[in-house]
Parts: C-alpha cells; sequence; structure tokens
C-alpha cells in the first residue's frame, strides 16, 4: 500500500515549498536586473496578468529587422516552485544564435494542481503567438521547457491543436510520466558521483503538491508502491505524455536526459515511444548515432535522443552547488547543450 502523508509532513511540505519560493523570489530580482542575464523586457497577458513573462531578443536585433524564430520557454520546479527568471542565463544564451525567446509562467501547485498549470501554459501560448508586438515570425515556432517544464512543453500542444503551430519541442531532463513512484525510478537511476540526487527528496513533495489525491496517498518514501487515491489517471498523457498520441506531440522532438537523474529512464522512453511511433506511421527513417565532442544518443527521422553522460538533474541553473573544474564541466556542457539545440531548432523546426 501506498504511504499517506502525515498532517506534520504536509506542514513541514507546504514550508519547504514557500521557503524555497522566497529564494526564487531573491533569484529572480538578481537575474533580471543582471546585466548578462536579464530579459530586454518582461510582458503580462490578460488572460493571466499575475503572471511575468520574461522576453529575450538577439543582442544584434533593431527595430525593423526581418521577424525572428521563435522559441518560448517553459520554466521547471516540480510544477511547485521557480519562476521565468530561473531560466535567464540559458534564454540570453540561446537568444544569442538570433531567436526570440518568450519564458513563460505558470500558476503554481499546491494551490494549482493537474492539470492547472498545463492549460495555464496552453493559454500564454495563444497568447504569445497572438502577440503583434513581437517581432517574431509565426511560421518558425518551437518549445522548450527543463524539468517539469519540459514535461509542459510536451504536454500543452496537445490543447487547442497547438501542435499544428508548433513544429518542434525540445525537453531538457524532463518528467515524462509524473504518476511514476520513486521507487520505480529507483530501480534504474543512476547515482551521482559526488552528492544524492537531489530529486530523491523533493519528487515525493512535487508529486503530493501537483496530483490531486482524496487522501493525498501520495508516495512519500522509496518503499511506497502505486498510488491509490490519487484522484486523476496517471495514464493521462497530459500528465505523462510520454503516453501521448504521437499525432498530438509537436512534429520535430528533440529529448536531452542527464545521465546521473532520476528522470534518466522515463525521458529516454518518451524518445523511443515517439519514434516507434512514428515507423508505425511510416514517417521515419533510419537511426543515426550522435558522434562528436562526447555525444551519447541517436537521431531518428523526427526524433532526436541525447544523455549528458556524468551530468546531474538541473546541472545548468546549479552552477552555485559544484567548485573548481567540476564547475567548468558544469559550464562547458551547457554552453555545448545549448549550441546542439540552436544548431538542431535552425536545421528541423526553423526552415
Amino acid at each position: 500500500m501506498a504511504s499517506q502523508p502525515s498532517f506534520v509532513q504536509r506542514i513541514r511540505w507546504y514550508a519547504t515549498i514557500y521557503a524555497i519560493r522566497l529564494l526564487v523570489q531573491l533569484q529572480k530580482l538578481i537575474l533580471n536586473n543582471l546585466a548578462t542575464t536579464k530579459p530586454n523586457y518582461i510582458k503580462t497577458y490578460a488572460i493571466l496578468p499575475t503572471i511575468q513573462n520574461n522576453i529575450f531578443l538577439p543582442p544584434s536585433w533593431k527595430k525593423g529587422d526581418p521577424p525572428l524564430p521563435l522559441l518560448i520557454d517553459i520554466h521547471g520546479g516540480g510544477f511547485t516552485i521557480g519562476a521565468p527568471a530561473v531560466d535567464n542565463r540559458d534564454n540570453r544564451l540561446l537568444a544569442s544564435y538570433g531567436i526570440c525567446v518568450v519564458s513563460i509562467g505558470y500558476r503554481l501547485a499546491p494551490a494549482h494542481k493537474f492539470p492547472g498549470p498545463v492549460h495555464d501554459v496552453a493559454l500564454l501560448i495563444n497568447a504569445v503567438l497572438a502577440d503583434a508586438d513581437l517581432p517574431i515570425d509565426k511560421t518558425k515556432v518551437a518549445i522548450a521547457g527543463y524539468s517539469a517544464g519540459g514535461n509542459l512543453a510536451l504536454a500543452a500542444p496537445q490543447l487547442d491543436n497547438l501542435h499544428t503551430r508548433i513544429k518542434g519541442v525540445v525537453a531538457y531532463y524532463p518528467s515524462t510520466d509524473v504518476g511514476r513512484p520513486l521507487s520505480k525510478r529507483l530501480e534504474t537511476a543512476v547515482a551521482p558521483a559526488k552528492r544524492k540526487d537531489v530529486l530523491i527528496r523533493m519528487s515525493p513533495m512535487f508529486r503530493w503538491a501537483y496530483l490531486p489525491g482524496k487522501k493525498e496517498n501520495l508516495d512519500v518514501d522509496a518503499d511506497a508502491d502505486v498510488d491509490a487515491d490519487v484522484d486523476v489517471d496517471v495514464d493521462d498523457p497530459l500528465l505523462a505524455p510520454l503516453k501521448a498520441d504521437r499525432r498530438t506531440v509537436c512534429e520535430k522532438v528533440y529529448v536531452l536526459g542527464c545521465e546521473c537523474d532520476l528522470l534518466c529512464t522515463e525521458a529516454e522512453e518518451a524518445a523511443e515511444a515517439y519514434a516507434e511511433a512514428d515507423r508505425m506511421m511510416g514517417r521515419s527513417g533510419p537511426r543515426v548515432e550522435l558522434r562528436g565532442g562526447g555525444r551519447v544518443g541517436w537521431r531518428e527521422g523526427n526524433v532526436t535522443w541525447e544523455k549528458l553522460m556524468g551530468m546531474e538533474h538541473g546541472f545548468n541553473q546549479r552552477l552555485v552547488v559544484v567548485r573548481g573544474e567540476e564547475k567548468k564541466l558544469w559550464q562547458r556542457r551547457m554552453v555545448e547543450m545549448h549550441k546542439n539545440v540552436a544548431e538542431w531548432l535552425f536545421r528541423e523546426v526553423y526552415v
């Protein structure tokens, strides 16, 4: 049987969530004002007026230039913490390749449980695509997200036929099967060399916060079994996009997983599922192994999978936890990762 979190445990989780949110607000203040990471401007949309969205333009762009390809970014944080500013460093780097990046937010759990954030993201995607003030080419649109944001980037385009307007999706170390118990994830997980996987402690809290439940019976330890009292179908493709109908997922898919990450297995499973569906529909091609630069993965038709060897969940946004040569390695891999993503976008999506 699955364990039920006690009242004291729930209080601890609430306290943890709001303590982390305070730190995120401090991070937001810094990153939104630091010269090297601040957005060009911040915008809200009437459909969700409390959500601030960060806009990044290429350094060389000026008014009157041709429209830019668009990348809509979705931040992570277990659907519970986080903000667009957390992705500022990544988005400033991606914008430097000649892309307009719009980093959108969404209302957070536990106040806004599944499927609320999925619908928030769909609403804001529609608002961005309808925004005549953005200097974008609406025929060249992609979406990307980190961790929980990767889940939302794969899920939200299933709504409102958005997958027909968004040609490509990049999912960085995504959760593609949110209902998967921690115990099952641990069976295939590769532990980081120097630290405990940050998600081992956090993922039960995130599940409890995001998944509606009759008794909040949500897998609070590694020995817990499948949830018995969750008020949601854990196979819902909006929750588990690896189980989505391939025809409702963006045509071009690039999934990246970190080797030392609880979510790596399900990220790879999603890529394999999409490639298999493409084969069944006769729209695939021969599998080509990624080579050069220490890359591990493959490309098959419209689907690309890459495993970032030795990297940990959220490594590009957790540089403060490492020092010395390890920090240099993480920084280098962050730059390489975004260079590869930008090249993929211009080769596969912005054509």
